[in-house]
């Protein structure tokens, strides 16, 4: 019966959500491309490409935490740091092309303040989630 209870089979391997992490970082950075594309080639540009540079990083936040359901269980510590590394791939490349293409520093501040409203928004309705369904 020992001989059973310690087969490696039976053993439940924790969780680790940087796997399916990664594979959303993957997403977003090609969703970086296409989005750098249209606003460089101008392609159904406009007044609408503020809402999706800022809509955009917030959509695939959610999908990439509510994908499982164990990964609304995951530490806030966890969360934080994914969802910035998630956000910085979206941000960080353009506040440097804002800035290689000599933004004025109204422009630079949109881009940070997008970037930090971003990131504090999807944080908190993450947490709330999180704690307030542990079911999800």
């Amino acid at each position: 019966m020992q001989d059973l209870l310690n087969e490696e089979e039976f053993l439940k391997k924790p969780y680790n959500p940087w796997k399916l992490f990664y594979t959303f970082y993957a997403i977003a950075f090609i969703q970086l491309l296409l989005l750098v594309a249209l606003i460089t080639f101008d392609i159904g540009g406009g007044p609408k490409t503020p809402y999706v540079v800022f809509c955009l990083p917030i959509v695939t936040a959610f999908t990439m935490f509510f994908f499982k359901k164990k990964n609304a269980s995951l530490p806030v510590r966890t969360t934080a740091f994914s969802l910035c590394i998630l956000l910085s791939i979206y941000y960080i490349p353009l506040i440097l092309l804002a800035f290689l293409a000599e933004a004025t520093n109204n422009e630079l501040a949109i881009c940070i303040g997008m970037f930090a409203g971003s990131y504090i928004l999807s944080l908190s309705i993450m947490a709330m989630l999180s704690r307030s369904r542990p079911d999800l």
